[in-house]
């Protein structure tokens, strides 16, 4: 008997806070948009919430009545209750606006309930009771998904109400989506925030900025005329035109001269309009980075910016000695060993040879240091006056010399090649380090920012080597980057687009063959910033999304970045060889006429220094013989 009084209190109890709080209403509209975590934000007592969490967790709910439970970006959709009839009402929505709560990853249901039904009612409009009015000030922007339900006493009857407003400075929108009896089920005609387009802005104005870095040479958003200036602001501005019909808003635009960058915790430019949020959008594309990320968000990309360090591809020659290039490191020892061999086998043939005959060769004067002449001639394809007499030596110089000769027309074709040779010599940011090249980069401040913040070795190396001892005086405008790199001793870092446009403008065909280019930072991409957590930021990104499927981007990219020059004359052109080619062999010839006159001098004085002594003898009354041949 004890236990069934038991049952039936707690029966009346629930029945009574179902009363006050729609329990069944929440628990069907959330089913229908297939949530089962829902936050509930009331002033109902503690036995009042115990049984709220028992009735939704039977039907499957998980409930929380915690404020921080309502994650900016939950990992799934997630449902909110909150009761506008509650005293505290106006922290809570202090704290939403604030946190700007009303978004896409929350559906969001308010509860007010008000004694009679009005006229309002009747012609489909909700009544502006108090709470509504508070509400009516929220941040709840097209983005967002919020609910009213207004619960009428004395008839129990529902009005349900899809609330938002086209920018916080327009009025608040209330569309009836369905109204009836508080004991009929929620039916699911009833439109979900997903489903609603929201597309028609009505002829809203918007604020938004764009980049001019140039106002000198600007004329106009849709002039062809210098578009290598402000090169992305204008390839944006179509997107914004054909957004604005879209979505049926005006663009009211301001023009300011930085992106905006990190200082302090404060962003200058563009980006510190968004901070502030003295702008609902950029209408222009940002990088997106992570610092940006802090105070902005980013809706749909819009393109990539490549930048490239771009180069003469120097000659061969340049770089390395081409005359020890033909052969492989093998090859040289075998050569090397094959000449020392026979030079021991002549030298050999020559002692042997002496023993049987008093000159081994026809020339009567022969001596070892001239068969080491021979050897040497012979491998350089040059004649010489020696003859050998025995059979044998003979043969030994006619395989040498036909090994020689093998060799050196293998040799001279490896030259010739080499010095019309246009692979690639700098195929690495490290070989770029190392070589003899300038090195200039384009005069934007995210070129600086980005090697500052460079973590790769090799980037650092070359930022260290090639560009921090030369200053500001390193970065230079594309248009002068490109007449450095022309002379064919600088590399030059900048975007891609705007070093085509200016090759295109002043190289020859024959000249674009020698290019080479090469990545070094790969930029983030561009997309369209909007104010942090904004409400307009999923109609941009469905709006700018539609324009690259159907096309938009790809025309746009076609009017305005220039294509990369192609080689028209495949290499085909006559080369000319400098003195830099042949510099090594002609190295060889000074240093070698520098020995030789060392060599001569010396001679010379050991000569007098013999005749000084033989003097010296006479007048001393000494007779001295002296073999002529060693004066």
């Amino acid at each position: 008997m004890m236990l069934y009084k038991s049952y039936l209190l707690s029966t009346l109890f629930f029945y009574s806070v179902a009363a006050e709080f729609p329990l069944n209403l929440i628990s069907n509209y959330f089913n229908q948009l297939e949530i089962n975590v829902v936050t509930i934000l009331s002033c109902t007592s503690l036995e009042d919430k115990v049984t709220i969490l028992k009735y939704l967790n039977s039907r499957g709910f998980q409930v929380s009545y915690s404020w921080y439970s309502i994650e900016r970006i939950p990992l799934h959709r997630r449902g909110a209750v909150l009761d506008l009839d509650c005293p505290g009402r106006n922290k809570i929505l202090w704290k939403i606006n604030k946190e700007k709560a009303f978004g896409m990853h929350t559906e969001w249901l308010l509860l007010n309930r008000v004694q009679k039904e009005s006229d309002q009612h009747l012609n489909g409009q909700i009544f502006m009771s108090e709470a509504v009015i508070s509400v009516a000030e929220s941040y709840a922007l097209p983005g967002s998904c919020v609910k009213l339900l207004q619960l009428i006493d004395d008839v129990e009857k529902l009005y349900y109400f899809d609330m938002y407003r086209v920018t916080i400075r327009e009025p608040m929108q209330f569309q009836l989506d369905w109204s009836g009896s508080k004991k009929l089920p929620l039916p699911e005609i009833v439109p979900r925030c997903e489903y609603r387009k929201r597309s028609n802005f009505g002829g809203i104005t918007m604020k938004s900025a764009s980049i001019i870095k140039f106002p000198d040479f600007f004329k106009g958003f849709e002039s062809l005329d210098y578009r290598e200036v402000d090169t992305w602001a204008k390839m944006h501005f179509p997107m914004m035109v054909l957004l604005t019909e879209q979505l049926n808003f005006i663009q009211n635009i301001t023009i300011t001269d930085l992106y905006g960058w990190e200082t302090n915790g404060s962003f200058d430019g563009l980006m510190g309009l968004l901070q502030r949020e003295e702008i609902d959008f950029g209408a222009t594309g940002f990088f997106m980075r992570k610092d940006r990320m802090k105070v902005s968000d980013f809706s749909a990309e819009t393109f990539y910016v490549r930048t490239a360090i771009t180069f003469k591809q120097p000659t061969l020659s340049s770089v390395s000695n081409i005359f020890v290039l033909p052969f492989s490191k093998l090859v040289w020892i075998a050569g090397a060993s094959l000449t020392l061999l026979v030079a021991v086998i002549l030298a050999s043939e020559y002692f042997l040879t002496k023993k049987i005959s008093i000159y081994p060769y026809k020339e009567k004067h022969a001596a070892t240091a001239d068969l080491i002449t021979m050897v040497m001639s012979t491998v350089c394809q040059q004649g010489t006056e020696l003859n050998p007499i025995s059979l044998p030596s003979r043969i030994t110089v006619f395989l040498f010399s036909l090994f020689a000769f093998f060799l050196y027309t293998s040799y001279s074709a490896n030259i010739v090649a080499l010095l019309q040779s246009s692979a690639p010599v700098i195929k690495t940011i490290n070989d770029l380090t190392k070589s003899h090249l300038k090195f200039k980069v384009q005069n934007d401040i995210y070129n600086e920012i980005y090697f500052k913040e460079a973590v790769d070795k090799a980037i650092i190396d070359l930022y260290k080597v090639k560009v921090k001892p030369q200053g500001k005086e390193a970065y230079c405008s594309p248009d002068i980057g490109v007449k450095y790199m022309r002379t064919g001793t600088y590399a030059y870092d900048g975007e891609t687009n705007l070093i085509y446009k200016f090759i295109s403008d002043t190289f020859e065909e024959d000249e674009k063959c020698s290019l080479s280019e090469m990545d070094l930072f790969y930029l983030p991409a561009l997309a369209v910033p909007v104010v942090k957590r904004s409400g307009h930021r999923e109609h941009l990104t469905r709006m700018m999304s539609w324009q690259r499927e159907v096309g938009m981007f790809s025309r746009i990219k076609s009017v305005w970045l220039a294509p990369k020059p192609q080689c028209g004359s495949n290499g085909s052109g006559f080369v000319n060889v400098g003195l830099a080619d042949f510099l090594p062999a002609l190295l060889v010839f000074v240093y070698g006429a520098a020995v030789t006159t060392g060599l001569f001098i010396l001679e010379i004085l050991f000569h007098y220094r013999n005749k000084l002594r033989w003097r010296n003898s006479i007048c001393g009354g000494k007779i001295v013989v002296t073999d002529l041949r060693s004066i």
